[in-house]
């Protein structure tokens, strides 16, 4: 299980991804962002759908509401990442996260309430 501040990836080995410059792949990622562990449940059936993908999972709680600071260093972290990716965020009834997480990243978010 996810615990608060924990990185957990998950994936397989099937890459997804493109050759850069530096002959390297750079595989594309999912970063999912959820609001609080109740969110774990429905962000793993989200994971298992990018997995069939052949998509590098990220799962990550990060509340926009308690502590953003936290949330936003997570962000800063992947933004600095040079692969192809995307958020998906997974919080509660307010949903702040997701907007909270689309104003600080340059990638897309995926709101899944």
């Amino acid at each position: 299980m996810t615990t608060y501040g924990k990185e957990h990836r998950v994936g397989k080995e099937q890459r997804v991804g493109k050759e850069h410059r530096d002959g390297k792949e750079h595989r594309s990622f999912v970063v999912i962002l959820m609001g609080s562990k109740g969110d774990l449940a429905h962000s793993q059936k989200i994971a298992e759908a990018a997995r069939s993908f052949g998509l590098e999972v990220v799962l990550r709680i990060a509340s926009a509401h308690k502590t953003p600071e936290h949330t936003l260093k997570i962000l800063q972290t992947y933004e600095a990442d040079p692969r192809p990716k995307v958020y998906i965020t997974v919080a509660g009834r307010s949903n702040a996260l997701s907007g909270f997480s689309d104003g600080s990243v340059s990638a897309p978010v995926i709101a899944c309430p």
